[in-house]
């Protein structure tokens, strides 16, 4: 096995490792205090990827759509406790087992409803394109100015103005038929779902971020999840030069993709690495590195390990144990969002409704493996796990055996230490178990 070959499986292996421990640590927390397997976790981890994808398809930053998932999955997991747990904090621990067996699949079935079975794609980061003229005529200025103009117009939502309808297709239809319908009847029935059409077209219109000038070219950056931005340059490019009388023929572009930074790559150590795994790394890192600090240091830590080690006890000390056991929840929802996104961002494919079952088993079996009701061992188990379910696929793939049965040598392993050390590799053997 020669290092070429496998330095890039380890970087791989690292980034889903650090996900599975987002994940991981949210099945950890909540058993810890409540001694309960939130079945329903991985579909919070389904739905945090669906929300940030969402928000990046509608142009928003990484940031903010993170934020965004961050805050929809916590209240959600908030939302879960309060609706399916609390009600049986005094019952038969089978009771909330099988309510979160049950609530697995009810956000499943929701999910498909809401966001539909098919694959959501990971939208395109912000795309930069640096158009160039390698010919032109005397008035070159003259039209760059004028390629310029137009995008600066679609920019600020002037899209009429840009191209006089070239580009705009279903909204420019969309449109006309709203316009001429309201003007005929101010009360016709058919205005909301026309209106709906035009609002949705107007949606699916390209956005430009930035328009910038540079040397014989201009350079200008879309949105995240953008429309058709190729079409849209060519377009605009073909109007400017039918406005100036321009020839075809006289004039030659020349077009250069700067893909967003997350989306690059470097050679480090002769290993190719893409600058999204070492984001995996570095925000999974910073995310344990807080949680710890905060359980150890802060009040909270220590009223969330006062609720873990006896309820009734911290109850009398002044504790509100429901409150800490939604905050709970929401921390560990919250880290499950964070995991949705940066596995949707790895894979750079889609989502799916149903995506959270696999994803949520092994990030529980990594919780198992660390020793369930221990941060650090959950964080340690979602890294082992991920080594081994990525070395497992890559030499089963090569062994002609196929890469889908990775993940049965991770439950194998994980088998194996359930049987000598039930505890996990880091679990203390006092630790109760369900």
């Amino acid at each position: 096995m020669h290092w070429s070959e496998l330095a890039p499986q380890l970087v791989n292996a690292l980034s889903l490792g650090g996900i599975y421990a987002l994940i991981a640590v949210g099945y950890t927390m909540v058993y810890g205090i409540l001694k309960l397997i939130n079945f329903a976790h991985g579909e919070i981890f389904m739905c945090g990827a669906f929300v940030g994808v969402i928000a990046l398809s509608a142009g928003w930053s990484l940031v903010p759509a993170i934020a965004a998932a961050c805050a929809f999955c916590a209240l959600l997991g908030v939302t879960i406790d309060r609706v399916a747990y609390q009600p049986l904090r005094s019952a038969p621990k089978l009771a909330p087992l099988i309510t979160a067996l049950g609530m697995s699949i009810f956000l499943q079935n929701v999910a498909m409803m809401v966001w539909r079975s098919g694959v959501r794609s990971f939208p395109k980061l912000a795309p930069t394109y640096e158009m160039v003229l390698k010919k032109a005529p005397e008035n070159r200025q003259a039209l760059l100015d004028e390629v310029a103009s137009r995008l600066e117009k679609v920019r600020d939502g002037k899209y009429d103005e840009a191209a006089n309808g070239i580009f705009l297709g279903e909204y420019r239809v969309a449109k006309k038929n709203f316009e001429e319908e309201r003007a005929r009847d101010a009360q016709s029935a058919a205005l909301p779902e026309m209106e709906k059409r035009l609002a949705t077209a107007r949606e699916n219109l390209p956005r430009v971020v930035a328009v910038a000038r540079i040397p014989d070219g201009v350079r200008v950056e879309f949105r995240n999840g953008t429309g058709d931005a190729l079409k849209t340059l060519a377009d605009l490019r073909k109007q400017s030069q039918q406005d100036l009388k321009v020839p075809r023929s006289a004039v030659e572009w020349g077009q250069e993709t700067r893909e967003h930074w997350l989306e690059r790559s470097a050679t480090i150590l002769g290993v190719n690495v893409e600058w999204k795994q070492p984001v995996i790394w570095v925000v999974t890192l910073a995310l344990m590195l807080a949680l710890e600090f905060m359980i150890r240091k802060t009040t909270i830590g220590r009223a969330m390990r006062a609720v873990s080690l006896d309820k009734n006890t911290a109850a009398l000390m002044g504790v509100s144990v429901n409150r800490i056991i939604r905050l709970t929840f929401a921390i560990g929802s919250s880290l499950a969002a964070v995991g949705g996104i940066l596995y949707a961002l790895k894979l750079g494919g889609g989502v799916v409704f149903n995506m959270g079952t696999q994803v949520g088993v092994i990030a529980f079996s990594a919780a198992v493996l660390g020793g369930i009701g221990n941060i650090r061992g959950a964080a340690l188990g979602g890294v082992v796990m991920g080594i081994i379910t990525s070395l497992a696929t890559w030499k089963l793939g090569d062994w002609g055996i196929g890469g889908v049965y990775g993940p049965a040598a991770a439950f194998l392993v994980l088998i194996a230490v359930i049987l000598f050390r039930p505890t996990g590799l880091l679990g203390s053997k006092s630790v109760e178990r369900a």
